[in-house]
């Protein structure tokens, strides 16, 4: 998203929110009032609507503000560019996100129990 906002030319507040550990910001009852799903990224629109998945918040970005458009004009250019994003989102970003972390972790940990 800071690529997208910066190619925009658009300037947003950023707050950052811790994710991981017991410091994690982002599952406490402050951060949950504005967004429920508690994921980052997240836009809250001027008009109070909130945003989440960086796709369709970029896509969102693309659509409001058309100049400089984000993807190339060409079709067939702009679906390897969406292939792309999406492989990169869904394969390989998914592999280190916070939850699956946690997952992975209380996995091992309860394997590391039943020796």
């Amino acid at each position: 998203m800071r690529i997208a906002h910066a190619l925009k030319g658009i300037a947003v507040e950023r707050i950052p929110v811790e994710i991981v550990g017991a410091s994690a910001e982002n599952r406490r009852p402050a951060c949950l009032d504005v967004n429920p799903q508690g994921l980052v990224p997240a836009l809250l629109t001027d008009d109070g609507v909130l945003l989440t998945q960086s796709l369709a918040i970029v896509e969102y970005l693309d659509e409001v503000y058309p100049e400089p458009p984000l993807l190339p004009l060409e079709a067939a250019t702009r679906a390897w560019v969406r292939a792309f994003v999406l492989a990169v989102l869904a394969e390989t970003h998914a592999i280190v996100t916070p939850r699956v972390a946690i997952r992975r972790a209380s996995r091992t940990c309860s394997c590391f129990r039943r020796r």
